[in-house]
């Protein structure tokens, strides 16, 4: 009986591990997400393009689904291809969403402002 009850241990502490990981990866995303979002309203002023990136560890643990998301960019707001979210693909999925801050061109920036420089 104990061998029973340490092999169901073992496989609820995994099944706790499993969660943690892909539970504590979205959490982190979905804030990231939040506050870019957010920054981006507040400063608009800033006359930038925020957009994310599908951002991958690459090593062998990579898997297809999340290779074919590799460097995929959006602007905040915009889902990735599938409705697919970094970090939530699949169990212990390692993927971020990374922010890009794009000047628009032809847009006036915050230096236009500073005597003798022009964008």
């Amino acid at each position: 009986m104990p061998r029973a009850f340490d092999s169901a241990l073992d496989a609820l502490g995994t099944k706790l591990e499993l969660d943690a990981a892909t539970e504590t990866s979205e959490a982190f995303n979905d804030e990231y997400d939040a506050e870019t979002t957010a920054l981006a309203r507040r400063e608009s002023r800033l006359y930038v393009l925020p957009l994310k990136i599908w951002d991958v560890t690459l090593d062998r643990r990579l898997c297809a689904s999340c290779a074919a998301h590799a460097g995929e960019t959006r602007p905040w707001g915009v889902p990735f291809e599938k409705d697919e979210r970094p970090g939530a693909v699949h169990p212990r999925c390692r993927c971020r969403a990374a922010t890009i801050l794009v000047t628009i061109p032809g847009t006036k920036t915050p230096n236009d402002n500073q005597e003798g420089t022009r964008g």
